[in-house]
This record gives C-alpha cells, structure tokens and sequence, in this order.
C-alpha cells in the first residue's frame, strides 16, 4: 500500500531524483470509478518505478480523489513496485489538510482489508478493540451482540448479522471517527461462530459506496 506525498516543487523531482512525470487525462466531472481505471492502468504500466509525480490541476482533476484512487488500487496490486505518489502543488500544507478526511478513509480501508483475511474468531477480537475511538463497545454474552455507541447524539441503529457486514460497519465507524465526522448511527453487530470467506473486492466496493455518503467521492 502506497504513500501519498505533497511537495511544492513543480518539477519531476523528488528527494533529490527524478522520476516519471505522469500524464492525468481530464477527468473533471468525471465518477471516482473513472479516477480508479486511470490509477489501475498506471499500475499496470509502471510496474518497478518507487516514485511516480503528478503535478495538481484542480481544472482537469480532483487531487484528493486521485491520490485515494492511488491508494485504493495500490490495494488491489499489492506486489507492484510503487512505494509513493507525489502530487507538485503551490501549498503543501492546504493540500495536506484539504486530503485528511481520505486519510482517515485509506486507513478505514486497509483496516477492513486486513481483518477480512482472518478467520471469524479474529475478525471479532478485532472489532472489540476499537474502543479508544469516539464510540463505546459493550459486548452481550447472552445475547451474542457487540453493540457500538458513537459518543454523539444519534437515534438510528443499524444491525449487522454476518462477518462481512459487520466489518464494512464498523470500518465505516472508524473512518467516520478519525475523519471526525459525527456518526449518524449505532451498531449492533449479531456474532457467530459459523464461518465465513469475505471477498476483498466485494468488502472494497461495498465500503467505498457507503464511504461516499461522507466524503466526496
């Protein structure tokens, strides 16, 4: 998984070499399902490069969107080469504030990435350890229930009943908490011992929709 990097230098330059200089279509306008085909097909291309260098136009392409694109596919392409994107802007430091809200959404992901390969005993023991979050944990033995309070005021609560559902829930609890965006509902995960494969694919794309209610994508 890659590194997303803001530098104000407004060459192909980075740490004191130069490295391919990539060429982004216009993609104003365009869906985030457009801003992954462009990131998959640079990671097919450039398949042993470190570093790659994007110089921003906010007027052909949303920064923000891109670099996550970036992210997400390095997901999906976990034995290419590439260990950074580097976006060429005029403000490094309103770039970095601008991209935190998909910070928190690319470590919400790989989370959910994660656990997903483990089997249904981990993936609870999992679950039940985000409680240093802005939310609360309480687990029911009787009831066989872990129930996820956000510390803000909510009245919906949504109920999960498989593995998979339960880990695209609660990796979107995460998100939300570390992109510090009030949590609009509670969560009672129904656990089980049966178990169950989770398709990584599926879990992403389910996970970026529901993402996408919050963060622009």
């Amino acid at each position: 998984m890659i590194e997303i990097a803001f530098d104000e230098h407004s060459d192909n330059s980075f740490k004191g070499q130069t490295y391919p200089l990539l060429d982004v279509p216009d993609l104003d306008g365009e869906p985030f399902s457009s801003y992954l085909s462009f990131a998959d097909s640079v990671f097919k291309k450039y398949t042993s490069e470190l570093y790659l260098i994007v110089l921003a136009d906010c007027s052909r392409f949303d920064t923000n969107k891109l670099a996550f694109a970036f992210f997400i596919q390095s997901c999906l392409h976990p034995n290419n080469a590439l260990e950074c994107v580097v976006f060429k802007t005029s403000d490094t430091k309103l770039a970095f504030e601008s991209y935190k809200p998909y910070i928190a959404a690319s470590i919400g992901i790989k989370y959910a990435l994660r656990i997903a390969k483990e089997n249904v005993f981990e993936i609870y023991k999992e679950l039940k350890c985000l409680n240093y979050l802005n939310f609360t944990i309480k687990e029911s033995f009787l009831n066989h229930t872990l129930v996820f309070t956000p510390n803000n005021v909510t009245t919906q609560n949504i109920e999960t009943h498989s593995v998979f559902e339960a880990v695209v829930f609660v990796s979107l609890l995460k998100i939300l908490s570390l992109a510090e965006i009030d949590m609009p509902f509670s969560l009672t995960v129904f656990t089980s011992t049966e178990p169950e494969k989770i398709d990584s694919k599926l879990l992403l794309k389910n996970l970026l929709e529901k993402t996408s209610h919050f963060i622009d994508l």
